[in-house]
């Protein structure tokens, strides 16, 4: 036994940055209290079956088909004639299986598409120039109550903490002007690039909790869906980091983010989006709305709408750099 535990040791230490970064590589201004994320955890008290819808999982009709064979080697064939008997109908089963009652609640859910390249950031190894890092697979079953923060998602090789520098068109900066910043002295995220209307630029990133589970009184937390919760609190990505418009921008302006819930089209899972929504320059502040509930909730009151018409995403705004610049230039020759 006493020769197994070095192997036992070296699969920990390889398992210990699994959803996470290593702390060399963390952004900028990063808080040291906060765990850097790069793919959702999940509360071990999450049901295996709403876990299953949120993470995209449906049992393939591979799994019945062995079930039923299993069953007839032990004398009982009523199963085989739940199988499909020709691989087209086992096709159209498992592109379109029949749904259960707690599936149909979680339809409701928008469907949305991963934008490639962008929903994982890019990252630079010693061995390429760059990469783009795809979707972690996910773990097959919720993890154990005994290793809550669980880290059972593994992600791809590419991000091994010791080969990869995080790079992204954003980054956490300390606010130190204007002195009317509402929350001056603390941080924000900023653009490093030109961002256009559309963009998926990130998701946000952390623990997902039940209701149950989730800090009221947290800056940090997000509605998911159903009875879920997104807790950046203590584990997070640059999410975390994005303020609230109000103070900064007039209501007319609104905000230049927003969240949007949707499923991933090639994995099925259940994400929370940041979609870019006014073309963001290099050093701007990026910004969402946290909706009048949530100043309620802190004894302020806001004044507009919830959602002004005039937030809605500015698709007509995709013009290039070049031709910015070239206006400009001709606007001083004026």
């Amino acid at each position: 036994m006493q020769e197994q535990e070095p192997e036992q040791n070296q699969d920990k230490d390889q398992q210990q940055h699994v959803s996470t970064i290593d702390p060399g590589l963390l952004p900028v201004n990063w808080p040291k209290h906060v765990k850097y994320l790069v793919d959702y955890e999940y509360h071990p008290l999450i049901p295996a079956e709403v876990l299953d819808l949120v993470q995209g999982r449906r049992r393939k009709m591979s799994d019945y088909q062995s079930t039923a064979t299993s069953g007839l080697g032990s004398g009982s064939g009523s199963e085989s004639d739940n199988v499909p008997e020709t691989q087209q109908q086992q096709q159209q089963w498992n592109e379109n299986p029949p749904r259960t009652e707690l599936e149909l609640q979680y339809d409701d859910i928008p469907i949305g598409h991963a934008i490639p390249g962008i929903l994982r950031t890019p990252t630079t190894t010693s061995s390429s120039p760059s990469s783009s890092v795809s979707s972690p697979p996910f773990s097959p079953s919720p993890p154990s109550a005994s290793s809550f923060p669980p880290s059972s998602l593994s992600c791809p090789s590419a991000l091994h903490p010791h080969q990869q520098q995080l790079q992204t068109p954003y980054e956490i900066r300390l606010i130190t002007n204007p002195p009317t910043h509402p929350v001056l002295g603390s941080y924000g995220l900023f653009a490093t690039t030109t961002l256009r209307p559309g963009l998926h630029l990130l998701d946000y990133i952390s623990i997902v909790v039940p209701d149950a589970y989730a800090d009221p009184d947290s800056d940090h937390t997000l509605y998911l869906s159903n009875d879920l919760n997104l807790d950046a609190s203590a584990h997070g990505n640059h999410g975390r980091f994005v303020n609230d418009f109000r103070r900064i921008r007039t209501q007319e302006q609104g905000p230049n983010v927003s969240w949007d819930l949707y499923r991933d089209a090639e994995t099925g899972q259940i994400r929370m989006g940041c979609k870019v929504l006014k073309r963001i320059r290099p050093g701007e502040e990026i910004l969402c709305t946290y909706g009048k509930s949530y100043w309620r909730s802190r004894g302020i009151m806001v004044k507009g709408k919830e959602w002004e018409d005039d937030w809605d995403t500015d698709l007509d705004d995709q013009s290039d750099d070049e031709e910015d610049e070239e206006d400009e230039e001709d606007d001083d020759g004026i």
